[in-house]
């Protein structure tokens, strides 16, 4: 009884349709993509819509990415960093469980359009390799761009396509939604930070000196 109880619920196992979700598809090495074919997400994948330009990791600086994510690494946001030594990265990211719902692109400004918004923060800037030991000293402060509201202490593991992981630590300004990444892993395409930890405050006003 029991083994035909459980041939029963093999059977079913195999004959219970697997489900899909019809994502839009397209990677380009820049900041859009013409390409409007599509691809099947399978498993706990959803839809993502993504444009990345930073100059942080060098083997990938500029990506425009649709199609599936798996949902644990996907998290809608506009994240925009910048840091000591004139480092920066601005992502937009798009992640939805309905047909082809990634098919609108998104855009980021290009940077030199953003300017100061009059707040600054303390800054400094490393990534290294995982032996090695972080060695973020400050750099004096950085003015924030655009929406950059918040001042962060950043740690993550970062990594691109098939190359090994680099730990990447970094002080400087940040809008919400990079501080919101606290405990979370994020992939954009081959793009990928892992073990993310943020700490951040309210960015401070910048002294106006007078004439």
């Amino acid at each position: 009884m029991q083994k035909a109880l459980l041939s029963t619920c093999l059977l079913l196992a195999l004959l219970s349709p697997v489900t899909s979700l019809e994502c839009s598809d397209c990677h380009s090495r820049a900041t859009s993509c013409e390409n409007n074919g599509s691809t099947l997400c399978y498993s706990n994948k959803i839809c993502v819509s993504g444009v990345l330009d930073n100059n942080i990791e060098s083997k990938y600086k500029v990506a425009t990415f649709r199609g599936c994510s798996k949902s644990e690494r996907c998290h809608s946001g506009d994240y925009s960093l910048t840091s000591a030594s004139g480092k920066y990265l601005q992502m937009k990211v798009f992640c939805c469980g309905t047909e082809k719902c990634n098919k609108e692109p998104l855009y980021v400004p290009p940077r030199e359009d953003l300017s100061p918004n009059g707040l600054e923060c303390p800054a400094c800037f490393d990534l290294t390799y995982l032996r090695s030991n972080f060695n973020c000293e400050s750099k004096g402060t950085v003015s924030c761009l655009g929406n950059e509201t918040k001042c962060i202490d950043y740690t993550s593991l970062a990594s691109c396509e098939y190359y090994f992981q680099s730990k990447l630590k970094l002080k400087g300004c940040a809008t919400e939604d990079v501080c919101a990444l606290n405990g979370k892993k994020i992939t954009l395409g081959r793009f990928n930070l892992d073990k993310i930890i943020t700490q951040c405050s309210d960015a401070t006003k910048q002294i106006e000196l007078e004439g």
